[in-house]
């Protein structure tokens, strides 16, 4: 894990000196993953701020599903159930509305797997909440918990907006 980390520390260094904005996303959602995994659950919070204000940001809805499926699992870490299972169903609509299966396969790298609508009335109330959340209203949702405050990536990386018009918002 330890060589892992150092690898994806610099690619992360490269990436930021390159000003490459997706790389930046990936190489914070993978040390992200590692700090979560090595139970460094304020730095992972860290990186997964990063990640999902860098997707948001450029519109990037592939990003934009794993940075969610990101703070679903903080949530659950936190033990925070209604906002995991708002997350979770925020995660289910946009995945199924943009088809990325992505955040399935990288949420696996941890042994966890996203869960499909849950039985307890309770959790499934607010997993229907999730289910209704417009893709700005989820992002807003998964920045404003709880966890250290990140300096605005935004001002750290310059990201241009989405051009394509074709993109699902």
């Amino acid at each position: 894990a330890e060589t892992a980390r150092r690898h994806v520390t610099e690619s992360l260094e490269r990436r930021r000196e390159f000003g490459d904005p997706f790389g930046i996303g990936w190489a914070s959602h993978l040390l992200g993953l590692l700090e979560l995994q090595a139970g460094n659950v304020r730095e992972a919070e860290v990186r997964f701020r990063e990640v999902l204000a860098i997707f948001a940001t450029s519109g990037d809805q592939s990003g934009i599903v794993l940075g969610l499926g990101n703070f679903a699992l903080l949530a659950e870490r936190h033990g925070e159930r209604d906002r995991y299972w708002r997350l979770a169903g925020a995660v289910e609509t946009l995945r199924l509305a943009s088809g990325t299966d992505l955040v399935l396969e990288a949420i696996r790298s941890l042994e966890y797997v996203m869960p499909s609508a849950p039985a307890a009335p309770a959790d499934r109330r607010a997993w229907d909440e999730g289910r209704t959340m417009s893709t700005e209203d989820a992002v807003a949702y998964a920045l404003a918990g709880g966890g250290p405050s990140a300096p605005s990536v935004a001002e750290r990386v310059e990201v241009e907006p989405s051009t394509d018009a074709g993109a699902p918002r």
